[in-house]
């Protein structure tokens, strides 16, 4: 019998010659049918619910929550950064969600100690309430609880400056944010950090519904002719979508379906 963490996707052997294995509705515990010492038995395996595996010492027990693993240190040392419902990692940066939305960036400067911080909402009043992070080493981004708008911080910032687009899909490489529109029919948008100020580079076409990064600076995505009612590729409309590619910090792209 074998368990797999879908957040760290770490494979765990918890039974030999295990059967009928059944999986507890929020995922923490798992009953099979193995042997025993008198002959066949049934066994669990899962998180004791006790003060114990109160990590983050706020009185729950049954949190997700966010550690680090210094691997540079010597024997290793896990720090435990607090409750989380996502997480975001940029070579020295963590971006992370608490439980409350409240957004929060663990940065560690080299042969220095790492800080803490929650990002401000624009206008600097309040803490930032979000529904989702994406990091690097160079930005932090967000997208706002409060309208769903994109929101961005360089490096060491402590206030979001809301970039005035709502958004769905988010992600961010280097000094660039790429997210799809939250209106449809929606758009690949790409804003990037250029000197001190977030400046729109690049807005595709209508009929978006999914996109990926490259590390090397490169968005691949998609145009779906029924979400904009148009032949893309010259063989009618269909429930099919075109492939193209955007190069985020210059905005140069290539719509495939024209070639």
């Amino acid at each position: 019998m074998h368990l797999r963490d879908l957040t760290t996707q770490l494979l765990a052997r918890v039974g030999d010659d295990a059967a009928g294995g059944v999986l507890s509705g929020d995922g923490t515990a798992v009953a099979y049918v193995g042997h025993a010492p008198s002959g066949t038995g049934i066994f669990r395996t899962g998180i004791a619910t006790n003060e114990e595996l109160d990590l983050d010492g706020n009185g729950s027990t049954r949190d997700l929550v966010l550690a680090v693993l210094d691997l540079a240190a010597a024997p290793p040392v896990l720090d435990v950064l607090g409750a989380a419902k996502q997480a975001a990692v940029g070579e020295n940066t963590v971006a992370f969600l608490a439980p409350t939305g409240r957004v929060l960036v663990r940065r560690c400067a080299p042969a220095t100690s790492c800080t803490i911080e929650t990002l401000l909402a624009p206008g600097g009043a309040a803490p930032a309430l979000a529904t989702a992070v994406a990091a690097s080493d160079e930005i932090v981004c967000a997208l706002l609880a409060s309208d769903g708008h994109v929101a961005c911080t360089p490096a060491g910032g402590t206030e979001l400056r809301d970039l005035g687009v709502a958004g769905r899909a988010l992600g961010v490489v280097a000094r660039s944010v790429v997210f799809t529109t939250q209106l449809g029919p929606s758009q690949l948008r790409v804003f990037t950090l250029v000197g001190d100020v977030f400046t729109s580079i690049f807005t595709g076409s209508p009929g978006t519904r999914r996109f990926v990064l490259s590390d090397n600076g490169f968005a691949a995505y998609d145009r779906c002719e029924l979400d904009v009612r148009q032949d893309l590729n010259g063989d009618g409309i269909e429930d099919e979508c075109v492939l193209d590619f955007v190069e985020v910090a210059t905005g140069h792209h290539s719509e495939t379906a024209r070639r």
